[in-house]
C-alpha cells in the first residue's frame, strides 16, 4: 500500500499504552526476522530486476452550492467498485487498487512488475493510461480524479465533503485532535487510526508541522500582523510559518512511487547510493506541494511536508541532533569510506609491538 506497507487482514491494533509491553519483544523479533532474511538471501546472484511504480490518485466532486471542487471522501466506495471491475478483467489489462490514508485517495499500480529491459519503459505509459480510463469509467459527471501533490485548500473550513450525509465533517475526532481535519477523513480501516492516535499519544501533543512561508513585501512578519480569519484560525506568518497539526496533511498527499527489487545486494547497494543523490534533486525540480492551507511555502518539495507529518519521537528527543539511521546517505557513505581506508591502513602499516 506504498508508503504505509501492507494492511491487516485480521487482528486488532494495540493503543500506544497498550503496546508498551510489547516492544522489547518486537525489536528483538524484528532484528531476528532481518537477520535470518540476509542469511538466505544475501548470496543471491544475477536475480531478475523488477521495478514498478505507485500512482496515487485525488478524488474530488463540484459543489452545486458554490461551483468550486472539493476533496470528497470517496474512495471506499470507489475502491470496492474498482476491485469488483477488476475481477472480470483480462490478465493483460489487469490493475492493483489500494487504499491510503485518507478517503479522498486511491492507489493503483500494474498487476506484474516491470522487468529490466529497456523495452519495458515503453510500457509504463500505456498502463498509466489505462488505469486512468478505468478509474474515469466510474466517475460521475461531477466528480473528478486528479494527480497532483496536495490540493492547495486542503485544511480550509468546508474542504472536503462527504460521501453520504452519515459522515460528519465538521466535528473534530478524538484521534487525531485535529483543529483543520475530522477523524471521518481517515480510512476506516482500523490501522490508520491507531496509527494517528498512537503518533500522537507518544509524541505527548498533537503533530505541529511548520513549514516556512513564501516572503516577499507583503507577507506578515508576525502573528498579529497576520490575524485571524472569519472562523477564529490563526494565518500564517513568517514568524510562525504555516501551521498545521495533523498527519493527514502529509498523508493525505498524493506522489508517484517507484519501487526497486535488486539482482542482489551490490546492485541494491548501487541503485541505494545513486538515488540518494538523484531523489533530492527531482524532487526540488517537480515542485510539487507550492501552497499549504493556501498560502505560499518557501520550501515547495513534498519531502520536507513528508518528513515533518509522523515523527513519534517524544518531545523532548524532537529537538535533539539527528544520529544513527537517521543520518542522510552520503554521511553513512562517507563514514564508510573512512572505516575502509582505516581498515586498509591497519592491512598495510601494521603495529609493530615492542
Amino acid at each position: 500500500m506504498g508508503r504505509g506497507g501492507a494492511l491487516l487482514s485480521s487482528g486488532t491494533p494495540l493503543d500506544w499504552e497498550d503496546s508498551k509491553e510489547f516492544i522489547a519483544h518486537v525489536k528483538t523479533e524484528g532484528i531476528k526476522q532481518f537477520l535470518h532474511i540476509w542469511a538466505t538471501k544475501k548470496d543471491i546472484r544475477d536475480d531478475v530486476l523488477k521495478w514498478g511504480d505507485e500512482v496515487e490518485y485525488t478524488m474530488l466532486v463540484k459543489d452545486d452550492a458554490d461551483g468550486h471542487y472539493k476533496l470528497q471522501c470517496a474512495a471506499p466506495v470507489m475502491l470496492d467498485t474498482l476491485n469488483k471491475a477488476e475481477a472480470g478483467a483480462p490478465a493483460s489489462a489487469k490493475v492493483i487498487w489500494h487504499p491510503e490514508y485518507s478517503n479522498w485517495q486511491i492507489e493503483a499500480t500494474p498487476a506484474h512488475p516491470y522487468r529490466c529491459y529497456a523495452t519495458d519503459l515503453l510500457l509504463v505509459e500505456p498502463n498509466m493510461a489505462l488505469r486512468r480510463s478505468i478509474i474515469q469509467k466510474q466517475l460521475s459527471p461531477i466528480q473528478r480524479c486528479i494527480t497532483v501533490g496536495n490540493l492547495p485548500v486542503m485544511g480550509l473550513p468546508g474542504f472536503v465533503v462527504a460521501q453520504d450525509e452519515t459522515q460528519d465533517m465538521t466535528v473534530p475526532g478524538p484521534v487525531a485532535m485535529s483543529e483543520f481535519f475530522p477523524d471521518s477523513i481517515m480510512n476506516p480501516h482500523p490501522r490508520f487510526a491507531t496509527l494517528t492516535g498512537n503518533i500522537r499519544r507518544r509524541r505527548g501533543g498533537k503533530v505541529d508541522i511548520r513549514m516556512p512561508l513564501f516572503e516577499d513585501e507583503n507577507t506578515p512578519s508576525t502573528p498579529a500582523e497576520a490575524g485571524v480569519d472569519a472562523n477564529g484560525v490563526q494565518q500564517p506568518s513568517i514568524e510562525e510559518g504555516i501551521k498545521m497539526d495533523a498527519m493527514a496533511f502529509g498523508m493525505g498527499s498524493c506522489c508517484l512511487q517507484v519501487t526497486l527489487q535488486a539482482r542482489d545486494v551490490l546492485e541494491a547497494r548501487v541503485l541505494y547510493d545513486q538515488l540518494g543523490v538523484m531523489g533530492p534533486i527531482m524532487l526540488a525540480l517537480t515542485a510539487a506541494t507550492p501552497s499549504c492551507r493556501k498560502a505560499s511555502s518557501a520550501s515547495r518539495s513534498p519531502a520536507t511536508l513528508a518528513s515533518r507529518r509522523t515523527s513519534p519521537r517524544a518531545r523532548p528527543r524532537r529537538n535533539q541532533k539527528r544520529r544513527g539511521r537517521q543520518r542522510s546517505p552520503n554521511r553513512w557513505m562517507l563514514a564508510l569510506r573512512r572505516s575502509q581506508r582505516r581498515q586498509q591502513d591497519r592491512e598495510s602499516f601494521p603495529r609493530f609491538r615492542r
